[in-house]
């Protein structure tokens, strides 16, 4: 700060800086003195001594150095940042992880995915250009005031950030990012953290699948912009696909009972279910389980003259219903696996 306690220099460390911490600027025309400052993650701000400037030293206007981390040779300051955003998740909310989908519609990030572009916007507000819910504000105030969103960010199926942006309180609401959109198939998961509200996760999204000559069905619970709740499948596709599957499992075995999947004899046609936070996965076969290395794969042999594949993963609620279902290629790698967004309501999923 200058002799009247004004900002004239900012600059935000990346995490994987060598230490120690340095800032070189351009001293601002008309200071006359600087007092410096600095903010550590866990020791909180500490101010320096003043220093007098003379007027030969001075000349140049006020800078603010910000960070943006959303490219590839930066993924491992992205890792940083979100282990920091975990730790101050804790800290600050007694919270292990991010909160629950949709616990506040104006916090939670909206993934929109572009021929070559992937969008997340703050808010569903914002989603929804305006006509249902608030956006988030970005609010440059005081500290009795100001409240804005820190972070945007998105991961895949593995964890691996895909793109994170670092915000300012003076950028424009709403809040959002874009990065190049990744593979047919990934799974993106968005996140953001607010300064005043903490870490909150949206719903993930599949980027499409081009097919080329034939084409795979996929039919999961999605989030409705205009209420933020997660709707079921509209069309009657899922509940269809499992009509046909039971007819055949009729035709082939003589019953529309399916076989016991939790029997050792059959772990590797078996579909696993887990749960993390708020997305489900299935996987076949027991050995495609975490922290299970002897278990048993089902095979995706699709290319061989006489294909074994698993041609289909779905998944039903307590009460029956169909809440996710996948056709797979028979191209895909093994183990077959199929990741969704747990729908509202849900107390059981069986797969």
């Amino acid at each position: 700060e200058n002799q009247d306690g004004e900002v004239v220099a900012l600059r935000e460390l990346s995490l994987l800086e060598a230490s120690p911490a340095t800032f070189v600027f351009a001293i601002p025309e008309g200071t006359t003195s600087l007092t410096p400052y600095e903010f550590c993650n866990q020791h909180g701000l500490y101010r320096g001594a003043a220093v007098a400037i003379a007027e030969s030293q001075a000349g140049i206007g006020p800078m603010c150095f910000t960070r943006t981390c959303a490219r590839s040779s930066e993924v491992a300051e992205c890792v940083s940042i979100e282990a920091e955003i975990r730790r101050r998740q804790e800290l600050d909310f007694s919270r292990e992880g991010p909160y629950p989908l949709f616990t506040s519609t104006k916090h939670t990030p909206y993934v929109t995915i572009g021929e070559d572009l992937v969008t997340i916007v703050v808010g569903q507000g914002a989603a929804t250009n305006g006509s249902v819910g608030a956006v988030h504000p970005m609010v440059d105030g005081g500290p009795e005031s100001i409240h804005y969103i820190e972070v945007v960010y998105a991961v895949d199926e593995d964890g691996t950030v895909l793109g994170m942006k670092r915000l300012s309180p003076t950028d424009a609401a709403p809040a959002m990012m874009t990065f190049k959109r990744p593979a047919d198939g990934t799974v993106i998961t968005p996140y953001l953290y607010c300064n005043l509200h903490g870490w909150h996760q949206g719903v993930p999204v599949r980027v499409p699948v081009v097919a080329e000559g034939c084409s795979v069905a996929e039919c999961v619970p999605g989030w409705d912009a205009s209420t933020g709740l997660m709707v079921q499948d509209g069309s009657g596709t899922c509940p269809a696909l499992v009509a046909e599957y039971i007819r055949r499992q009729s035709q082939l075995f003589g019953t529309t009972e399916p076989i016991d999947g939790t029997l050792e004899v059959n772990y590797k046609h078996a579909p696993f279910l887990f749960v993390n936070g708020t997305t489900a996965t299935v996987v076949v076969g027991q050995g495609a389980l975490p922290g299970v290395a002897d278990g048993l794969i089902h095979p995706m042999d699709g290319e061989k003259e006489v294909p074994h594949f698993i041609e289909a993963i779905y998944v039903e609620n307590q009460d029956g219903e169909v809440v996710a279902l996948r056709e797979l290629s028979l191209l895909e790698a093994s183990p077959a696996t199929f990741v969704f967004a747990i729908p509202e309501g849900t107390t059981s999923l069986t797969p």
